[in-house]
């Protein structure tokens, strides 16, 4: 076969004849695939009267918005990595952080999929204070409804309650609210701050709102705020549809959850 001798500078290469169109074929490389992630550290401030809650749901509404809006406005962004921080009185500390990929967003849009929450940062941002306490020997008013899951225990420890629902969105202190329904509007003892001891926690599901299928209400010990090792008694009612039934078991550093199954028929 027929070569020719190219010299390109001091590169010196023999390369074949071929028909025009193989020859324009081989000089195309595939176009190079652009994969580009986006970091952004967000910051939201406590507003007057505003719980820790409510802060924790802007949040994630800050969160979910620039998201959206960062995979929208650049089709070659891949990856998005975002940290909201909170600042209350010069005090400083991340609420929540999300890494997400594109496809997984495109497949389930919703920050409580993918956010990580800091568990500590009501305390770092002195948001534990409890609302004033109710008079002596009193409990606080508790909502009710289709279903209601109502913690107690006895001791200035933080035990927290989570119920989860038929469609697996969890109502807890970081999740106070799910598009069920669910709330939770009773949370002592929150980081061990304005302790009590006569805790109680409280979610539950309004008249006519709650979904049928399997729930699923844990206890677990968040932390200890007492000098203490031993295992920590509690006692969980759930209602259903005015059925009431109550347990009781105990939470330890070695078994800090314990759950308890239940159905909406």
């Amino acid at each position: 076969m027929l070569r020719n001798r190219i010299v390109l500078g001091s590169l010196v290469a023999l390369v074949a004849v071929v028909p025009p169109s193989w020859a324009m074929l081989s000089s195309i490389d595939p176009p190079a695939v652009l994969a580009i992630t986006q970091r952004r550290e967000l910051s939201i401030f406590h507003e007057p009267g505003e719980t820790y809650n409510t802060m924790l749901e802007r949040a994630e509404e800050v969160a979910q918005m620039e998201i959206q809006q960062l995979f929208d406005a650049d089709i070659v962004t891949s990856d998005i990595s975002i940290v909201v921080m909170g600042e209350n009185g010069g005090l400083i500390a991340p609420l929540l952080s999300v890494d997400v990929r594109r496809d997984q967003w495109r497949r389930h849009p919703d920050i409580m999929t993918w956010a990580r929450y800091y568990t500590n940062a009501r305390e770092l941002l002195g948001l534990n204070a409890p609302p004033p306490e109710p008079s002596a020997g009193s409990e606080p008013v508790l909502g009710t409804g289709d279903v209601q899951v109502t913690l107690r225990w006895a001791t200035t420890d933080d035990l927290d309650l989570a119920v989860t629902d038929p469609s697996g969105d969890t109502t807890f202190f970081a999740n106070p609210s799910v598009p069920s329904g669910g709330q939770l509007d009773v949370d002592s003892n929150a980081g061990c701050g304005g302790t009590t001891r006569s805790p109680v926690e409280n979610v539950f599901w309004p008249t006519g709102g709650a979904p049928q299928g399997e729930y699923m209400a844990a206890v677990n010990l968040f932390s200890r705020c007492e000098d203490t090792t031993g295992p920590i008694s509690f006692e969980i009612t759930i209602l259903v549809q005015g059925q009431s039934r109550t347990e009781t078991g105990t939470v330890s550093d070695a078994n800090p959850t314990v759950t308890f199954p239940f159905s909406l028929p």
